[in-house]
């Protein structure tokens, strides 16, 4: 039933991580006093707009099940260093382009290595400050196993 019934994955730019500041401001000054991150309000508009297709929430059902993740009861820094459009194009790293990094990685050395652990950092930090962190565990996630 439609063009993507059998498509695993789609790949979306919902709010633009790479600009929440720019977003942040243009809020701002409207006068919205809820600045969304750091916020339970993500949450409830990302998950108002993300329903994953029946076939894909049994997979993430039957993953939680086997991993004995509780929805709500867990939450996750995600960081991605290997997506292109984190750097400007052309940008390389020890003679690799960025533009290939999602199929074949990049080099762990130098600026990149830098990078990365910064950007994960970050990603723990920023899941670090929800208000009930301390009641669940974290679980950390990335794109890049030499930072797991």
């Amino acid at each position: 039933e439609g063009e993507m019934k059998d498509t695993k994955a789609v790949a979306m730019t919902i709010l633009g991580h790479l600009d929440e500041h720019y977003l942040e401001e243009r809020l701002e000054a409207i006068g919205e006093t809820d600045m969304i991150h750091h916020t339970p309000t993500f949450g409830h508009i990302f998950h108002t707009f993300f329903k994953p297709h029946p076939n894909i929430q049994k997979q993430i059902d039957s993953v939680s099940n086997k991993l004995g993740l509780d929805p709500g009861e867990y939450s996750v820094a995600h960081c991605r260093v290997r997506h292109p459009k984190a750097y400007p194009m052309g940008e390389s790293f020890n003679g690799q382009f960025i533009a290939n990094a999602d199929k074949t990685g990049l080099p762990f050395t130098d600026r990149f290595l830098e990078l990365s652990v910064g950007i994960a950092s970050r990603s723990i930090q920023c899941v670090s400050s929800l208000s009930d962190v301390a009641k669940y565990p974290i679980y950390f996630m990335s794109d890049s196993s030499d930072l797991v």
